[in-house]
C-alpha cells in the first residue's frame, strides 16, 4: 500500500464529513473527468461503508471525491451558478431578486442556504448543498439559460453526482485550481422543504434565466390566429383568466410581481400555507409550476388549455377539446377541411424524382401520375438503399424520402433511437425536426440530443434543427406549412398514439387512420423527401401483441414504406446502467435493411448511461451460436455476473441458477438455460456431471465479456 500523502490525508478527512453528514461518498475517476470512478448504479441506492471509501482512498488512486445526490444522500440537491456567470454577477441578480420576494420568506431562505453549505468550483463556479427532508430530491434541472441557451445555473438531484471540495482541477479547468468550501462544510448543509426548495429554484430561474422567446413556437401561434375561426382551447384562453382557472382548483394568488415588463402571478397549491408553487403571466403568459405534488407536470410552460385540460380530463387533450367545444368555445374544422388546409400547404411542391413520382406531371393527369419511361432506356433501377441511422458494421436502418416507423412498450428507448438518428444526421449537416405531440418537452429533448452528442450550436439553431409541439389541427396545418418550405431531412413523428385523436381519427377505424396518416405523413416523405421515423406503442393485449404492428389498426403497418421495427427490452435502460434493445424487422419494403440482418433481427441498440455527461450509444449486430441463432450474450454475462458474486467455493446447480435468475431478472428460464449452454461450450463456465444423490454444478472459469462500446461520433 503506498505512503499516505497529505493530499490524501486531506481528502479523508473531507470524505469522511461528507459520510458523517449522511452522503454517499465516491472517488472521482481517475482519468480526472467529472464522473465518478465506476459505474454508480449501486451506489445510487446504497451507500458503501466507510471501510470501502477509505479503502479506495487509502489505495493513492484518486486524487478526487464527489458524492451521489439524491435520496441515497438524504434527499441531497446541489445549487449550481456556473462560473461564468457568476463573474456577471449572477449572485448579486439572485440577492435582489430574494429581496424583492421578501414577503414569501424569499430572502431569509436564500441567505440561511448559502450560509450552510456553499463552495466554490475548480472552474469558479458556486455550489450550494440542501437536503429536502419532507419530499423526493427532483432529477437533475437547468434553471437558467443565457441567449445562446447556454448554462447558467443547474441542479444535481435524484441520480446526479458531484464533485466536491477538496478535489483539485478537473479536466478542462486551470491548473492549480480546487473544489473548495467557501462557508461551512457538509455539516452545515441547509435543510429545506419541498415548498422551500421549489421556490428556491423559481428564484435562480426569475433572477437569470434570460432565454429568447421560441421564434419556432411564435411562427406556429402566429399561422394559427391568422386562420379563420378558432380552436376550442384558443377560444376558452381568449375568454378565461388564470384565477377562471386556479383559484376553482383551490390554488391561491400570494401577489402579482412583474416580469420583462408583464405582471406575474405568484400561486401556492392547495393543501399548503406557506410557500410559491407557481407562476403565471409573463412572456407568452403561461403557467410554470415548481412543485412536483400538483396534477400539472413541472418545469415546462403550460398554455391555459393545457392547464385546463391536466385539471379536468387527466392530459387527454381530445376529451377536453371535445368538452370545450360542447360548451360552446371555438368553430371545430371538420376533417375535410383539415385536409383541404393540408392540400393547401403542399400545393406548390412538386414530387420528388424517383420510380413512383414523375418528375413532369401530365397536367391532364395530375400530380398522381407515375412515370414509367425509364423502363425503355434498358437499365434497371438499383434498389433504395437505407441511409439513416447507422450501425456498427456502416448499415442503415431509415430510408430517406419513405415512411418509416418503430413501436414497443414503454421504457424500449423508442424516442432514444430517433433522437439518436437525429443526432447522426445534425453531424452530417442535415435539417432535422422533431414533431413532439407526445408532451416530451423541447428542453428533455434538447438535453436527450446533448446527452447523445449533438452540436449545442445545431441544436439552438432553427436553420437546423426544430422542434413542434402542437395541441391541435390547427398547430398541425402550421406546422406542415413550414415544413413544405423548410424540407427538413428528418422528421420524427412522436408518436401516432397522440396524433390520431389530434386529427379526430379512431386508432382502431382503418379508413380514418389512413386518411389521417395519409393528409400527415406522405407529403413529409413523398413530397419533401423526408425520412420520416414514426413512434407508437404496443398493444396491450395478449392476443395482439403478436400482430407484427402497433396499437390500433392494421393501417398503420400498411402505410409503412420504408422499415418498421418493434422494440423489446433485453436489458431495461436506465441512469447508471447499460441497456439493450432488440430491434426486429416486422416490415422493410426495400428489403435491404433485412439483407443485412441476422434473421428478422436488425441490431440491438445499446444505451450506455455510466456517464452522467454523455449518453454512449451503439448498434451492434447479434453475435450468433454454433447453431446458427442468435447468441444471448445479455443473459450469458448475467450468468457469469451471477456466479462472480458468489463466494468463491461456491458451485451452484444448473437448476438453481435458472430459479434464482428467472425470479431476480427479466428472462426466460430457456433463455437462461441457453445462455448457460453458450458459456459452457465457449469455455466460460465448466459444467460438472452430476453424481448420485448430487445435482450438476456449474463453476466459473472466466467472466463472459461482450463487445465494447463504440463512440457514436466513430462511426460519422
Amino acid at each position: 500500500m503506498p505512503e499516505p500523502t497529505r493530499a490524501t490525508d486531506e481528502l479523508l478527512e473531507a470524505a469522511r464529513r461528507w459520510y458523517d453528514a449522511g452522503c454517499c461518498v465516491v472517488p472521482s475517476h481517475q482519468d480526472k473527468s467529472k464522473r465518478p470512478h465506476t459505474s454508480w448504479t449501486r451506489y445510487q441506492t446504497e451507500r458503501p461503508s466507510w471501510l470501502q471509501v477509505q479503502q479506495w482512498l487509502d489505495s493513492g488512486d484518486y486524487d478526487g471525491i464527489g458524492v451521489i445526490t439524491g435520496r441515497v444522500s438524504g434527499n441531497l440537491e446541489l445549487l449550481e451558478i456556473e462560473g461564468h456567470a457568476l463573474a456577471d454577477g449572477a449572485l448579486d441578480k439572485l440577492m435582489a431578486t430574494a429581496k424583492e420576494y421578501a414577503q414569501v420568506g424569499a430572502e431569509d431562505l436564500l441567505r440561511r442556504v448559502l450560509a450552510g453549505c456553499t463552495g466554490r468550483s475548480a472552474g469558479q463556479g458556486m455550489h450550494t448543498y440542501i437536503k429536502v427532508t419532507d419530499e423526493p430530491a427532483l432529477p437533475n434541472t437547468r434553471l437558467a439559460y443565457d441567449q445562446t441557451r447556454k448554462i447558467l445555473a443547474e441542479t444535481r438531484g435524484e441520480g446526479g453526482f458531484a464533485i466536491v471540495a477538496p478535489t483539485p482541477a478537473r479536466t478542462g479547468h486551470a491548473p492549480g485550481s480546487k473544489y473548495e468550501f467557501l462557508t461551512r462544510g457538509p455539516e452545515a448543509i441547509a435543510e429545506v422543504t419541498g415548498e422551500e426548495r421549489d421556490l428556491l429554484h423559481l428564484l435562480f430561474t426569475i433572477a437569470l434565466d434570460d432565454r429568447p422567446a421560441d421564434p419556432i413556437a411564435s411562427a406556429i401561434e402566429h399561422q394559427v390566429r391568422e386562420r379563420d375561426g378558432d380552436a376550442p382551447g384558443d377560444r376558452y384562453a381568449a375568454s378565461t383568466s388564470w384565477d377562471d382557472i386556479l383559484v376553482p382548483a383551490g390554488w391561491v394568488r400570494v401577489f402579482t410581481g412583474h416580469r420583462d415588463g408583464n405582471p406575474q402571478g405568484y400561486w401556492r397549491r392547495p393543501g399548503k400555507s406557506e410557500g410559491i408553487s407557481a407562476t403565471t403571466g409573463g412572456p407568452g403568459d403561461h403557467l410554470y409550476v415548481f412543485s412536483s405534488s400538483t396534477v400539472f407536470p413541472t418545469e415546462q410552460p403550460l398554455t391555459k388549455f393545457a392547464a385546463y385540460t391536466y385539471l379536468h380530463h387527466g392530459g387527454d387533450f381530445r376529451a377536453a377539446a371535445k368538452t370545450l367545444a360542447g360548451e360552446g368555445y371555438g368553430d371545430q374544422s371538420t376533417p375535410d377541411t383539415f385536409l383541404r388546409d393540408v392540400s393547401e400547404a403542399f400545393r406548390d411542391l412538386e414530387p420528388l424524382p424517383g420510380a413512383e413520382n414523375t418528375t413532369e406531371p401530365s397536367e391532364s393527369l395530375g400530380d398522381t401520375f407515375s412515370d414509367l419511361s425509364w423502363v425503355l432506356t434498358g437499365e434497371r433501377r438499383p434498389p433504395l438503399q437505407p441511409s439513416y441511422m447507422y450501425t456498427d458494421l456502416g448499415h442503415a436502418l431509415f430510408y430517406a424520402g419513405r415512411i418509416n416507423g418503430m413501436f414497443g412498450d414503454p421504457e424500449t428507448a423508442k424516442s432514444w433511437l430517433a433522437m439518436s438518428t437525429i443526432t447522426q444526421a445534425l453531424h452530417t449537416g442535415q435539417r432535422c425536426v422533431y414533431l413532439d405531440i407526445d408532451h416530451n418537452g423541447a428542453e428533455e429533448i434538447a438535453e436527450r440530443l446533448m446527452l447523445l452528442g449533438a452540436d449545442p450550436s445545431k441544436i439552438g439553431d432553427p436553420s437546423t434543427f426544430r422542434i413542434y409541439e402542437p395541441e391541435d389541427r390547427n398547430g398541425l396545418v402550421a406546422f406542415l406549412t413550414e415544413m413544405a418550405k423548410w424540407r427538413p431531412q428528418v422528421a420524427v413523428i412522436d408518436s401516432l398514439g397522440e396524433l390520431m385523436p389530434m386529427l379526430g381519427a379512431k386508432s382502431i377505424d382503418n379508413d380514418e387512420l389512413t386518411t389521417a396518416m395519409r393528409a400527415i405523413l406522405k407529403p413529409l416523405a413523398h413530397k419533401i423527401g423526408a425520412c420520416v421515423i414514426t413512434i407508437d406503442h404496443l398493444p396491450k393485449g395478449q392476443d395482439s401483441r403478436g400482430s407484427g404492428y402497433a396499437i390500433g389498426g392494421i393501417a398503420k403497418k400498411r402505410i409503412i414504406d420504408g422499415t418498421y421495427l418493434s422494440c423489446e427490452a433485453i436489458d431495461p435502460p436506465a441512469p447508471g446502467h447499460i441497456g439493450k434493445i432488440r430491434l426486429t424487422i416486422e416490415k422493410d419494403r426495400h428489403g435491404q435493411v433485412r439483407a443485412n440482418s441476422v434473421g428478422r433481427i436488425a441490431g440491438d441498440y445499446v444505451i450506455d448511461s455510466t456517464d452522467p455527461q454523455f449518453t454512449n450509444t451503439r448498434i451492434e449486430h447479434p453475435a450468433t451460436g454454433t447453431d446458427g441463432r442468435i447468441k444471448p450474450t445479455s443473459a450469458m454475462k448475467t450468468v457469469t455476473s451471477y456466479l462472480t458474486n458468489l463466494d468463491q467455493w461456491t458451485a451452484p446447480s444448473r437448476n438453481s441458477i435458472l430459479t434464482a435468475l428467472a425470479e431476480t431478472t427479466s428472462y426466460k428460464r430457456h433463455t437462461i438455460d441457453r445462455a448457460i449452454d453458450e458459456l459452457a461450450t465457449e469455455h466460460y463456465i465448466a459444467i460438472e456431471p452430476s453424481t448420485p444423490g448430487k445435482p450438476s454444478a456449474v463453476r466459473l472459469i472466466k467472466p463472459y465479456q461482450d463487445q465494447g462500446l463504440t463512440d457514436v461520433t466513430n462511426l460519422l
